[in-house]
């Protein structure tokens, strides 16, 4: 799992990076991450990430002002991705979210 926490502006990017929940680095399955993401900074940028086998894929609360493009998320037990507690002003830009267990992408409170 990836984690960003905090205010302020971070300008963290990730480009092009598969992150697979299920695999622990040496080959074998473990127990899924919670989240593939777990976004709560702002004014930051992730490019083409590979998000599956995750509970959720992305996980945003509070998080605003990040822009994430070209981003795939599936195969993950709940949704793909799930905006909470004030996470606005972000910039979702060719998202592809499908084969999720719940939504592809929720948005709440």
């Amino acid at each position: 799992m990836f984690s960003y926490v905090g205010t302020g502006k971070r300008n963290i990017v990730l480009d092009h990076i598969r992150i697979n929940g299920s695999m622990d680095g040496a080959g074998s399955t473990h127990t899924p991450n919670t989240y593939g993401i777990d976004a709560n900074g702002s004014d930051n940028t992730i490019n083409g990430l590979q998000i599956y086998n995750n509970n959720y894929g992305i996980h945003m609360s509070g998080a605003t002002y990040n822009i994430f493009n070209n981003i795939q998320v599936y195969n993950n037990s709940v949704d793909g991705i799930f905006m909470e507690s004030a996470s606005n002003n972000n910039i979702l830009n060719n998202i592809q979210s499908y084969n999720n267990n719940g939504n592809g992408i929720r948005m709440h409170g």
